[in-house]
């Protein structure tokens, strides 16, 4: 995610430079605003001063920082998923006919598509394994992976960055409550 992330924060940047709005500028000038703008991401800046603290404390996280991190990150799931709720407020009347076959075709991706994906690319880069017990659980892992909701997050830079704000909050609503039974069913069918 380190290194997937930076490249989708870029490109909503420069999607933001490229909308019709914006002033004309040298290349050099928007690539840079772009780059400092994704260093600015709070996903991408917490990551590298977590990497920077894992250094500088020698792999071991003082008691009182632990204590307050873990409570900053148990709070933001569930802050997420409130403001998530409140942007959803009016936004199933905004739907379109062509809104609607989108948001089919996503969700069909993500829960159908992404699970039999993760499986496929483990299969293929986990070949030379030794044991065929471990490359059936790491496999079954993947495939369990792919059908997990997306991250609250999601929704909260659709948000900041304006792009089709009705199918990203309508699909990841639809998309969460779909994932719960195919995670049960799947789960229930690899250990059978």
């Amino acid at each position: 995610l380190m290194l997937l992330n930076p490249i989708g924060f870029a490109f909503c940047e420069f999607q933001k430079w490229k909308n019709p709005g914006s002033h004309q500028q040298s290349k050099l000038r928007i690539v840079g605003f772009v780059l400092l703008q994704v260093l600015k991401n709070p996903i991408v800046f917490m990551v590298v001063f977590g990497i920077s603290a894992h250094f500088v404390l020698h792999g071991t996280i003082p008691a009182f920082m632990a204590e307050f991190v873990d409570g900053l990150a148990n709070s933001f799931g569930g802050a997420a998923l409130f403001y998530l709720g409140l942007s959803m407020v009016g936004q199933l009347r905004k739907l379109t006919r062509s809104t609607v076959v989108t948001l089919i075709l996503l969700i069909t991706a993500k829960l159908l598509l992404m699970p039999l994906l993760c499986k496929d690319m483990v299969d293929l880069l986990d070949n030379n394994s030794t044991s065929s017990l471990n490359h059936s659980s790491l496999s079954d892992y993947a495939f369990l992976y792919g059908v997990f909701p997306t991250a609250p997050s999601v929704a909260i830079y659709a948000i900041y960055y304006n792009t089709e704000l009705e199918v990203v909050t309508s699909g990841m609503v639809i998309s969460t409550f779909l994932s719960a039974p195919i995670m049960y069913v799947s789960a229930w069918l690899l250990t059978v």
